[in-house]
């Protein structure tokens, strides 16, 4: 998946205490996603020219991990139906990613602190 669109994104990162210089460095970033799916097992790999991550949980199943922006959290991922899973990440902030396929477009909705970002993304 690569990304179309981004919403309220600097809002967002500023929420999680991220510097400016980071914030305008993610700003110029366009990440690809990639999902594979093996049973009750989801692996969410996100690459950049910042930075690159690979994360894998089993859906329901605490675990820890570290984020893009370096807080230490615990988290869990859910998956809701065929076409959308939720990631709770809970350490310094809790933040809440949301994704979802509408009309063939994969849509991350990211939250903290009562701050909303919106990315889009197609398939590629």
């Amino acid at each position: 998946w690569e990304m179309e669109s981004s919403e309220n994104f600097d809002k967002y990162l500023q929420a999680l205490d991220v510097n400016l210089v980071m914030r305008k460095l993610a700003a110029t970033t366009k990440p690809n996603h990639e999902y594979e799916l093996s049973g009750n097992v989801i692996t969410m790999k996100t690459c950049s020219k910042v930075k690159n991550t690979t994360t894998t949980a089993t859906f329901g199943e605490e675990f820890s991990e570290e984020t893009a922006d370096g807080d230490k959290v615990k988290s869990v991922v859910t998956k809701v139906s065929d076409d959308e899973v939720i990631h709770v990440q809970k350490g310094k902030h809790e933040r809440n990613t949301t994704r979802k396929i509408v009309d063939g477009k994969l849509v991350l909705t990211l939250e903290t602190g009562g701050v909303t970002a919106t990315r889009t993304y197609k398939r590629i």
